[in-house]
């Protein structure tokens, strides 16, 4: 099972780019999390929790497989995540005016019961 497991995390952190915060640019496995582009990691957990009631990450993984990879997840180390949380959205890296980027709208109010982080659009970030 743990064999299993571990060949799914790669194959999805390969998807989003490999083992490297997208921020920092960290390579640390044991410290790397993928991350909501949109810091709405908590509505999609509820969303998948309708189907799993337990969703953990592993149901992300399945749902990002499912859906082919939608771009609205990336890979962050904590830090930059905890910061990125923190800091209404944006990490204190790119509040340095290091990095900027596109950032992905999502119409989570629908209610016709598709997947809301799969509605979404791109603007330009603050």
């Amino acid at each position: 099972m743990q064999e299993y497991r571990s060949k799914k995390r790669d194959l999805v952190y390969s998807k989003y780019g490999g083992y490297k915060c997208t921020c920092c640019g960290i390579t640390e496995r044991s410290v790397l999390v993928l991350d909501h582009i949109n810091n709405d990691g908590n509505t999609h957990r509820k969303f998948l929790q309708r189907e799993r009631p337990l969703a953990s990450t592993y149901a992300v993984y399945d749902w990002a497989i499912r859906n082919n990879f939608p771009p609205i997840l990336q890979v962050h180390c904590a830090n930059c995540n905890t910061s990125k949380a923190r800091n209404k959205g944006i990490c204190f890296h790119k509040s340095l005016g290091k990095m900027s980027n596109k950032t992905l709208m999502v119409d989570a109010k629908a209610s016709d019961g598709v997947d809301p982080l799969l509605r979404t659009s791109a603007v330009d970030a603050l």
